[in-house]
């Protein structure tokens, strides 16, 4: 169902927060986005998108042979993960002011080997333009890693989120969205969905292109505990 829906990066709220996002957010966000980072079977010479950079506290996490392009919305947001870069000089990184739905309009197709978009979805207004659009620059045989909350498949808990959403959206941030079909239809076939801790709120999803795009079989898309092919087993072991 359409809602209005508040654009956290061109707003006020997201802006202010670029100055006490890391105090906020640190301890909640990286030890989720380490641990997930260092499942992913990155190769030296890699190409890696990180859709929502913020303000690139993840970006140490990363190898230092691959290559890592940051984009974020907010200037703000970006202009304290540059000083982050240039701080612990991570010369493997590029930030970039960009809107992740305007993807194909500046990079070419099949421009990353893996993409990585934490605690972003459910703030964008259009979850499947910009899914459809990261699929167009992942490369064949390439990874999509999401973070995100996701609706509860528990029926009380999915009424919950549909009540509140409303609300939450207004605000920026989109509580009742469904992790059913939105993959499949953007043309992505899931390799596995976990959480890294019992009763998380936050999903973890593994995904790969479908060769040709185009929506899949209109299933879920989403069985057993995979990691789109890492070799790794549900807590990251090989």
């Amino acid at each position: 169902m359409d809602r209005p829906f508040y654009n956290p990066g061109s707003g006020i709220l997201y802006t202010r927060l670029a100055r006490a996002y890391d105090v906020l957010f640190k301890r909640y966000t990286l030890s989720r986005q380490r641990r997930v980072l260092a499942t992913l079977p990155i190769r030296p010479g890699a190409r890696v998108l990180e859709i929502g950079v913020g303000t690139g506290l993840a970006l140490p996490c990363y190898p230092r042979d691959c290559s890592v392009v940051g984009i974020d919305i907010a200037p703000e947001m970006l202009a304290v993960a540059e000083s982050r870069v240039r701080r612990l000089r991570l010369a493997n990184v590029s930030l970039r002011l960009l809107d992740a739905a305007d993807l194909v309009r500046h990079f070419t197709p099949a421009s990353f080997d893996c993409v990585v978009a934490a605690y972003v979805l459910s703030v964008v207004p259009d979850p499947l333009a910009v899914l459809r659009a990261v699929r167009e620059v992942t490369a064949p045989g390439g990874t999509l890693v999401i973070m995100n909350h996701f609706a509860s498949e528990n029926a009380w808990i999915s009424r919950i989120e549909r009540v509140i959403s409303p609300l939450t959206c207004r605000i920026g941030w989109r509580a009742d969205m469904k992790l059913d079909g939105l993959f499949d239809r953007a043309g992505f076939d899931i390799g596995g969905v976990r959480k890294l801790r019992p009763h998380d709120l936050v999903s973890v999803v593994y995904a790969r292109p479908r060769p040709g795009g185009g929506n899949g079989h209109g299933g879920n898309g989403h069985g057993g505990n995979g990691h789109a092919g890492n070799g790794r087993d549900e807590n990251g072991k090989p």
